[in-house]
């Protein structure tokens, strides 16, 4: 999927004094500490609000530059590695990679199915995404937002949709194992219900009502010799 034209993404930040176990402070007052880093440039640690993160961060993914600035200097970047709270989700810290726009870079690009297979809607086949993100290496301004994986020729399950099968862009290849699988188009499996096995009690409990039967059978025949006598 081919990225339309958008504004410049800015990310406001501030040069981190923080560290360690002292960050929980920048945390209390909604900031969120951060890294960047990249070839040829010495590792900065920063600090950026975690609203404004967030917006960002909803515009760019992983797949846009975002310019961090800085100084007075917008660093142009990609967002590298985010670590989220484990209970909350909430972005704890952010690493982001320094880039050449004119340099190649791999990221990380989401994989999107769009299409409808007629094995899924005429036979029950289920769509099963075995690798949700795909590396791809291009120039930072021609990563693609998303890679499209198109199932509408599947017509029959069991068919295993590798990147040997994907078409690259003309602005992009992907840095990929070809024989890696992507999508597969699996058979619906279903699970068989064995019938319930009768409990082992029941003979005894069968057994014993038997016995009872026999008791009640006894005694009208003892009552019946005894009204004779």
């Amino acid at each position: 999927m081919a990225k339309t034209k958008s504004e410049k993404i800015i990310l406001e930040a501030k040069k981190r004094e923080l560290f360690g176990k002292k960050v929980k402070k920048l945390r209390r007052e909604g900031k969120i500490p951060a890294n960047i880093f990249g070839r040829n440039f010495k590792s900065t640690a920063i600090s950026i609000e975690a609203g404004e993160f967030s917006r960002v961060y909803r515009l760019a993914g992983r797949t846009n530059v975002i310019y961090i600035k800085l100084d007075n200097k917008e660093l142009p970047v990609l967002v590298s590695q985010i670590q989220r709270h484990p209970l909350t989700d909430l972005p704890i810290h952010v690493d982001f990679k320094k880039i050449d726009l004119k340099q190649k870079v791999e990221a990380e690009v989401p994989v999107k199915v769009v299409g409808t297979s007629p094995a899924v809607e005429e036979k029950g086949a289920e769509v099963i995404v075995q690798s949700k993100t795909l590396l791809v290496e291009a120039l930072p301004d021609k990563i693609p937002a998303a890679i499209e994986v198109d199932i509408s020729s599947v017509t029959e399950p069991g068919v295993e949709i590798k990147v040997k099968d994907l078409k690259a862009g003309k602005d992009w290849e992907f840095a990929e194992e070809p024989e890696k699988t992507v999508v597969v188009i699996a058979a619906h499996v279903t699970e068989e219900v064995e019938p319930e096995k009768p409990s082992e009690e029941a003979p005894a409990e069968e057994s014993e009502k038997k016995k009872e039967e026999e008791k009640k059978e006894e005694g009208k025949e003892e009552g019946g010799e005894e009204k004779k006598e």
